[in-house]
C-alpha cells in the first residue's frame, strides 16, 4: 500500500474513532523509520505529506527529526517553519501540546530571535487567540525558566538521535542518563 492510500485510510478510521491516536502513531512511525533509512529527502517527503492527517497528531514526531537536524545543520530552519504552521493549523489537542511544547521550548531557546520574530508575525499572530496564547507561554518559559530551559535542551541532545520518545524526554536528566547507559549496556 502506498503511503497516500495509507494516509487516506488511517485518515478515515481516526476521524470515524476507529483507530486511535496511538494506533496512528504506531503506523506513521514505521513510515517515519522507513523514510529516514533512505535519507533525509525522503522523510521530508513523507513529513510533507503526513502532516496534515488525523488531525495533526504526528507532527510532535516529525517535529523531533527536523529540531535533530536542526542541531546539526542550524541554518536548515524552513522545514521546522512549515511544521509548525501545519500545528498552528492542526486539529491539535492537549497530547500534541505538551508533545510540542518540549520541542518548541528547545527550538526557541536555540534560534536566532530574528527568526523567531518570523515564526511569531509570519504564522502565530494570524492563528486563533488560543494558539496564540500558547505560543506566548513558550516564548515567556523560555525567557523567565533559564535552568529548565538548559535541561530541555540537554535531554534533546541526549536523545536527538534516536526515534522521537516523548516518555524519555519527560525523565529527569538523571534518570535519562542511567536509562540510557543501562540501554548502551545492554547492546554491547
Amino acid at each position: 500500500m502506498s503511503l497516500k492510500e495509507t494516509l487516506d485510510q488511517l485518515d478515515e478510521l481516526y476521524y470515524d474513532e476507529e483507530a486511535s491516536r496511538e494506533q496512528v502513531i504506531e503506523v506513521l512511525s514505521e513510515w517515519h523509520e522507513q523514510s529516514l533509512s533512505e535519507g533525509l529527502e525522503e522523510f521530508r517527503s513523507f513529513s510533507d505529506q503526513a502532516r496534515g492527517h488525523c488531525g495533526g497528531v504526528y507532527i510532535p514526531f516529525l517535529l523531533w527529526t527536523e529540531l535533530s537536524n536542526f542541531l546539526d545543520s542550524p541554518d536548515d530552519r524552513s522545514h521546522i517553519f512549515s511544521l509548525v504552521k501545519a500545528f498552528v493549523d492542526s486539529d491539535f489537542e492537549d497530547v500534541e501540546k505538551k508533545r510540542m511544547k518540549a520541542l518548541l521550548i528547545t527550538y526557541y531557546a536555540m534560534e536566532r530571535e530574528f527568526e523567531l520574530s518570523k515564526v511569531q508575525n509570519l504564522i502565530v499572530e494570524k492563528s486563533h487567540p488560543t494558539v496564540q496564547e500558547f505560543f506566548r507561554k513558550v516564548r515567556n518559559f523560555v525567557n523567565k525558566n533559564k535552568t529548565s530551559v538548559e535541561m530541555y535542551i540537554e535531554k534533546f541532545k541526549m536523545l536527538h538521535e534516536y526515534a522521537p520518545s516523548f516518555d524519555l524526554l519527560r525523565m529527569p536528566i538523571s534518570k535519562l542518563k542511567e536509562h540510557l547507559k543501562a540501554a548502551a549496556e545492554e547492546a554491547e
